[in-house]
């Protein structure tokens, strides 16, 4: 992935009409593009544009498709879900990529499978774009889905796959195409940090958000009437903090062994100090949540290939800054 100055950069930024693609570069002022790993969030761009009223170019209805791309690569391909004017007579665009149609719920059954088929099943149900970069082997028990989202039912999948894998599979949309990929072929040869791109950042570590260092798995026992429970802890990091506690509720499908299995999976995660880094740095055309990248800050001791949290560009006339969040754990490939 090569740094490109800003001022060398050849947008074109369209919008589809009626199914009449118009170019809208030249009037627009400022676009903002985020997308999130882990959350199940779609990707979102917003653009501001100068307005005329007299002009019917701004007469866009929601469910356009807006594509960006930058010097013949595709950056975003999503549909207009918001269009409004601001008391400044500035029209502004809020569209989102395809993970946007995997937020509504549905009551359906998924027969026993991988959880790339179970992606690929849900993803065509939604009438999306798909494909499959790395298929899955493990085999998930057949589920009945009750006014879940579709993210969830994909995700419902994924978890226990990556359990008896041990990979991290994950979903994202790619201009506009939902890919079903895992982790470690994400990374990049990206360097962010002292002397590299990076032009702001702030670091710090936490154990008040998400992390856990004692954990309660519970699921409902329809023979007793009662809930059966099971808790893995660190009593070296409660002697040191306090007990800090986690609650999940296990699925009745799931056996003790999985249980037990998924207790001590999220204590190994969650059971330390959550190091956090926000950086502001010089725009890399392509770059997204999910890639894998090396955050070098030798002052802090910090030389880490991380996986981005979130990713957020911003574009105006003739610059492109990245605000990325991340959270510092080894990548192992």
């Amino acid at each position: 992935m090569e740094y490109i100055k800003a001022n060398e950069y050849d947008i074109y930024f369209t919008v589809n009409i009626n199914g009449s693609v118009i170019d809208i570069t030249e009037l627009t002022t400022s676009i903002t593009y985020k997308t999130e790993w882990f959350t199940g969030a779609a990707g979102r761009l917003t653009a501001t544009l100068v307005n005329d009223p007299y002009d019917p170019i701004f007469e866009i209805p929601p469910g356009s498709q807006v594509v960006l791309m930058i010097n013949d690569t595709g950056v975003f391909k999503g549909y207009a879900f918001k269009v409004e004017v601001d008391e400044r007579d500035e029209f502004k665009i809020t569209a989102y990529d395809q993970m946007i149609y995997l937020r509504f719920e549905d009551t359906i059954y998924t027969p026993a499978d991988t959880a790339s088929n179970i992606f690929a099943n849900i993803a065509g149900r939604q009438g999306a774009n798909f494909k499959i970069r790395t298929a899955s082997s493990h085999m998930v028990k057949e589920y009945r889905h009750k006014g879940e989202t579709f993210y969830n039912m994909i995700k419902n999948s994924i978890i226990p796959t990556n359990m008896a894998e041990n990979k991290q599979y994950f979903i994202r949309d790619e201009f506009g195409t939902l890919v079903f990929c895992e982790l470690s072929n994400n990374l990049t040869d990206v360097v962010i940090g002292y002397k590299e791109l990076a032009t702001a950042f702030v670091y710090g570590q936490s154990i008040s958000d998400g992390t856990y260092n004692f954990v309660k798995v519970v699921q409902d026992n329809e023979e007793t009437g009662q809930m059966d429970m099971w808790i893995k802890y660190d009593s070296s990091t409660i002697e040191k903090w306090g007990r800090l506690p986690k609650l999940v509720e296990a699925d009745k499908e799931k056996t003790e062994a999985e249980i037990i299995a998924l207790a001590q999976n999220l204590l190994n995660f969650h059971n330390t100090p959550r190091r956090k880094i926000k950086i502001t740095a010089l725009g890399l055309i392509g770059l997204q949540a999910a890639d894998g990248i090396r955050i070098y800050l030798p002052r802090h001791e910090i030389d880490h290939k991380v996986w981005l949290k979130t990713v957020t560009h911003n574009f105006t006339p003739n610059d492109h800054t990245m605000d990325l969040e991340l959270f510092i754990r080894d990548i192992e490939v």
